[in-house]
């Protein structure tokens, strides 16, 4: 079997260009609590926290996992929103109606574009399929983690948009369901649920 070329300067400047940029450069919805102040978190931030906690989270919640192949999963879980962007819990179901259909472009766009690099295709790939604990564990980890940075800032994205929390309950039926992927997770997903709801000062109440 022939070997695989090496990465030259200019593969690895199409990386950076193409793929780290813009993901960086992708904003979420819900703010971050920082030092600083509140600022949007990008996807670069975002699947490094999820990397992170999903990795400490894997071993207590559900032994059988590769870490490994969790973290590899959670690095690559959001790289479609490069061409296929960012669909939050609070977009309108129009664009829900379409986020599956422009990720899998997304992913095959990839694909083509990035060929010679096959652990990030295969990665990528096993992840969309999501056949796999590792992957069905990160994508319910995936939709923890907002829940905390909701409660840690305070509810100000909900105060903001005058999202009651009532609202909230509603919006967050689509990633409840996809936390069912992996019941362990789904278990904490309830548990931080909980927490916000018995927290009624975090989200806008209507003046009387």
């Amino acid at each position: 079997m022939a070997a695989k070329p090496k990465p030259n300067f200019r593969d690895i400047e199409k990386v950076m260009r193409e793929l780290v940029l813009p993901f960086s450069a992708i904003d979420r919805a819900v703010p971050l609590p920082l030092p600083k102040g509140l600022r949007q978190e990008n996807d670069a931030e975002h699947s490094w926290s999820l990397a992170l906690v999903a990795c400490m989270l894997a071993p207590h919640v559900d032994p059988s996992l590769d870490v490994g192949k969790v973290c590899q999963f959670a690095i690559v879980h959001d790289l479609t929103e490069i061409h296929a962007g960012d669909t939050s819990a609070f977009d309108p179901d129009d664009l829900h109606q379409t986020k599956e259909e422009r990720e899998h472009q997304a992913f095959q766009q990839i694909a083509k574009e990035f060929s010679h690099f096959p652990w990030l295709v295969e990665c990528l790939g096993q992840y969309e399929r999501q056949d796999t604990g590792e992957a069905r564990f990160v994508r319910a980890v995936d939709k923890i983690i907002p829940l905390f940075y909701d409660y840690l800032n305070q509810g100000v994205y909900y105060h903001k948009n005058k999202h009651t929390r009532e609202e909230f309950i509603e919006f967050m039926k689509r990633p409840r369901e996809k936390a069912k992927a992996h019941q362990g997770a789904f278990e904490l997903h309830e548990e931080a649920m909980a927490v916000l709801l018995s927290h009624p000062e975090l989200f806008y109440q209507h003046k009387k």
